[in-house]
């Protein structure tokens, strides 16, 4: 129920690649919502593939390399199952700040 106390486990785990020689910053999350946040993670998974595939609206997965907790494999599964769904995967931090500008040119030809 502490934001500043995850912002120090976050501090002190290992900085993944991709991120290396950046500030992360910290948690943005109101104390309050924080365990719900915290529960709503632990308790989610992959929905099953026949779930993906009744998504019939543009998609754009979004996955960084290195991620220690949604693995690239994960993201390329929803993909793979959601009907013309598009992945990006970022490989270095500038593309993953970047992800503004991909899913605005995604939103643009998806509206056309």
């Amino acid at each position: 129920e502490d934001p500043a106390a995850l912002d120090a486990l976050r501090a002190a785990a290992p900085t993944p690649p991709v991120f290396a020689g950046r500030d992360q910053g910290g948690v943005d999350v109101r104390a309050a919502l924080l365990p719900a946040v915290l529960e709503g993670a632990a308790g989610s998974d992959l929905p099953a593939p026949e779930t993906l595939a009744r998504i019939t609206v543009p998609t754009l997965v979004l996955a960084w390399d290195t991620d220690p907790g949604h693995p690239v494999s994960s993201a390329e599964t929803v993909a793979h199952h959601i009907p013309g769904a598009r992945l990006s995967v970022a490989r270095t931090a500038a593309e993953v700040e970047g992800w503004g500008q991909v899913a605005a040119d995604f939103l643009r030809e998806a509206g056309s």
